[in-house]
């Protein structure tokens, strides 16, 4: 099984391609969860900048979520 593979934000986050996929995938482990989506892209500089801002807004809530001033929201967990 080949997978073309990236780490962005040094080694936090990876954007991935899984062999017959043609749309690019990223996750991160952050807030003691594993988190992973589809970019929807098949690009790969597209995809990169869509992983990098998913990666910040999770930071953001993770952060936010941990001194109880956003709510509580189902994080896509895997």
């Amino acid at each position: 099984m080949t997978v073309d593979n990236y780490v962005l934000m040094d080694g936090a986050l990876h954007v991935y391609r899984r062999e017959n996929s043609r749309f690019w995938q990223c996750s991160t482990y952050l807030g003691s969860r594993n988190h992973r989506q589809t970019t929807k892209e098949m690009s790969l500089a597209a995809a990169k900048d869509i992983a990098r801002d998913g990666y910040m807004e999770k930071c953001v809530e993770d952060r936010q979520r941990r001194r109880g001033v956003f709510p509580v929201r189902a994080f896509e967990a895997v």
